[in-house]
């Protein structure tokens, strides 16, 4: 056992543990979110549609909140980004507690989505920056088994606080939405990686575009060190174009950030921090957009289970207390079962896997169209846990994976975007359909989009595969090139930038980007 847990949890480092505390604790007192829905048609006597609006005010805001988000967190910091949202969150959540009526309700649910999930971005890229690529699934399970932790205890206790008043809600979530936010305050240093600071670098390279020392070409037309030729023919630096369309090379432009010449000055002579690639940038990366295209789907299936499942359990006859022992299943079973995943899933297709859990999960919700017992739906949640369970961990490693390390943030945001998208429409979709169509049809029709995303899984695995490749690749050159450097000049072991395993641009290169190409933006496929 000793051995199991060493495996499982030993040799992450210390910042990540307090990122770890700090989900749980915030989870334990999520208690807003799960009973909602409750809250609007039980307690307000809201319909299903004006409580489905609501919940989708929520996500709409969410959507704003993880796009600003990702900005931010790569232009200000992830640690400030974090607690503006973080206290923020604790803030407008008391707030809402005292709101009465459908407007004031809405307006403060869109306000709080969108500090509650503009944390997301910012807590995302601080994992990866922080987590060499070898322990990242196994990070990424113990923190899913933390957030299903506190999900399960939280459904329960929230539960039974929702039977002696509501308002006990917004105050016990608020309450430790701040203690996070203390955490993060006092024990969570700044990890943005020194490329997304704005300082220019010389051996940043692009997939897109980027010439390497040794002259050998890359995977996408541009030099490199591995001896691959490009499938897009792009150019190398000394006049290329990245994907975007910029031009890089000699005084290149970096981003918006201006052309820059010699000492890292602007060519009329005043300096001027660079700005890396946009948002734009993100969403002209097709393999990344596709990818979250099916996330998208996932959770428009997924996010019935806050939204229209306590409706329709309540619909049966079934109490609060009642759903809140149902839905704490999902997490129970995630605690007792999710640090063995990993292993279960190491080897095995990612692809593969992310198609068997997809099926799974529509099989899950498809069998809630025969459910009316407790334990008839606690069944069902069981079985969509399971595909939830093979999911999480290699969905998340994958955005990792494809997010080039100085767009983090931007990338983690329009990942988290999806989320946010699909949080906002599920409810209201889901609500319309299971008021004007009855929840059988709902529940069936989740089972079918369930299989549309499995098929497109199984489609778009091989490019989503290249293009992680590629980035690795790219993240080993500045590396590769300072270890010749250091071995011709003798200077010894060469200074990185990259503490957590993940190569970055050198901190102490800061001379023009004269023969650079553009930060990490990966090719179109």
């Amino acid at each position: 056992m000793r051995g199991w847990l060493r495996e499982a949890a030993g040799g992450l480092p210390r910042q990540f543990w307090f990122l770890w505390t700090g989900t749980l604790i915030n989870r334990l007192g999520a208690f807003v979110i799960i009973y909602l829905a409750i809250y609007l048609t039980q307690g307000l006597h809201f319909s299903q549609s004006q409580a489905g609006l609501v919940l989708g005010a929520y996500g709409l805001g969410g959507a704003l909140g993880t796009m600003a988000g990702g900005v931010l967190t790569d232009r200000w910091g992830r640690r400030p980004t974090m607690l503006t949202a973080q206290f923020g969150t604790a803030t407008l959540m008391l707030t809402l507690g005292f709101a009465e009526g459908f407007w004031p309700l809405a307006a403060g649910a869109f306000l709080l989505g969108i500090f509650a999930e503009g944390v997301r971005p910012a807590f995302q890229a601080m994992m990866v920056d922080i987590l060499p690529d070898r322990d990242r699934i196994r990070a990424y399970s113990l923190n899913y088994w933390a957030i299903n932790l506190g999900f399960a205890g939280a459904a329960m206790i929230a539960g039974l606080a929702a039977q002696f008043d509501y308002l006990l809600l917004f105050i016990v979530d608020a309450g430790t939405t701040l203690i996070t936010a203390l955490i993060s305050l006092l024990f969570l240093p700044e990890t943005r990686p020194a490329a997304a600071e704005g300082r220019p670098a010389t051996r940043a390279r692009s997939v897109g575009a980027a010439r390497s020392t040794d002259g050998s070409r890359s995977a996408d037309g541009a030099r490199s060190t591995d001896g691959a030729r490009s499938t897009d023919g792009a150019r190398s630096t000394d006049g290329a174009r990245s994907t975007d369309g910029a031009r890089w090379g000699a005084g290149a432009r970096w981003g918006a950030g201006g052309r820059w010449g010699a000492g890292g000055r602007p060519m009329g002579g005043r300096r001027r921090t660079p700005r890396g690639p946009g948002l734009g940038t993100v969403f002209r990366d097709r393999v990344f957009v596709a990818f979250l295209a099916l996330n998208f789907l996932v959770v428009l299936v997924v996010m019935q289970h806050m939204s229209t499942l306590p409706i329709a359990m309540t619909a049966d006859g079934l109490s609060p207390a009642t759903f809140g022992w149902v839905i704490a299943v999902n997490g129970l079973l995630i605690v007792a079962g999710q640090l063995f995943v990993p292993k279960l899933i190491e080897g095995h297709d990612r692809s593969r896997v992310l198609a068997l859990a997809t099926v799974i999960m529509g099989a899950g919700f498809g069998l809630t169209a025969f459910a009316g017992t407790a334990a008839f739906y606690a069944v069902t949640v069981v079985v969509w846990t399971l595909g939830e369970m093979l999911q999480s961990p290699s969905n998340s490693a994958l955005v990792a994976e494809l997010s080039p390390a100085p767009l983090r943030g931007r990338y983690q945001g329009v990942n988290s975007l999806s989320w946010s998208a699909g949080t906002a429409l599920a409810p209201a979709l889901g609500g319309f359909v299971q008021q004007h169509a009855g929840s059988a049809a709902l529940w069936l029709g989740c089972a079918a989009v369930a299989g549309l995303v499995a098929t497109g899984q199984l489609i778009s695995g091989p490019s989503r595969e290249r293009r992680a490749a590629e980035l690795r690749a790219l993240e080993r050159v500045p590396a590769t090139s300072a270890a010749r450097e250091a071995s011709a000049t003798g200077t010894g072991t060469p200074t990185t930038a990259a503490p957590t395993g993940t190569a970055m641009t050198h901190e102490e290169d800061v001379t023009p980007p004269s023969r650079s190409a553009a930060v990490g933006v990966p090719a179109d496929e």
